[in-house]
């Protein structure tokens, strides 16, 4: 991805890194499971 940049692209990554570490840190009122065809 950098290549394609042409550019750092490491400070995106870590913005990415804290949004993921948030949303897996956090509950989440909005689960969904989806194992499947519903019955």
């Amino acid at each position: 991805a950098e290549q394609i940049a042409g550019k750092d692209i490491s400070e995106r990554i870590a913005y990415f890194g804290r949004i993921e570490a948030e949303l897996i840190s956090t509950p989440d009122e909005d689960f969904k499971f989806h194992s499947g065809i519903p019955a």
